[in-house]
């Protein structure tokens, strides 16, 4: 009796031994392309100009809650762009983002530091940072 119980007892550390080593192993095969938290690879395709920045979804699933962010400096200013589909580009003037004091982006200030797409896709919330739009 006790030559079997300690018979299981060793399968039981082989199992969990192998099942520990797999999950290992899936984790250092996951491609450095693809953004890590979230698993999915992300390319929404973004242009601006003085006055409007285009967001265009690239994919073939729709953006969900897709929103712009730009920094300056500590403050975020954001603007919610809702539901893109597949191959849709939505535009927006950049007039229309504001911080959470509710001032709007003013595209004259200096000091942009980033551009952001955020979105629910593929079932994770992503983003993607792009290079700021410069003021005129």
């Amino acid at each position: 009796m006790k030559r079997r119980l300690l018979l299981w007892g060793f399968v039981l550390i082989a199992l969990a031994a192998a099942g520990f080593a797999v999950v290992r192993w899936r984790q250092r095969a996951t491609p450095a392309s693809i953004d890590s938290y979230a698993g999915i690879a992300f390319h929404p395709r973004v242009t601006y100009d003085s006055e409007y920045v285009s967001v265009t979804n690239t994919e073939r699933e729709a953006y969900l809650d897709a929103s712009l962010n730009i920094y300056i400096g500590g403050t975020l200013y954001f603007v919610g762009i809702g539901t893109i589909q597949p191959e849709q580009t939505i535009r927006t003037p950049l007039r229309n983002l504001v911080n959470e004091r509710g001032e709007p982006f003013d595209r004259h200030r200096s000091g942009v530091s980033e551009l952001e797409v955020r979105a629910h896709f593929g079932g994770y919330a992503v983003h993607k940072d792009f290079p700021p739009p410069l003021a005129e």
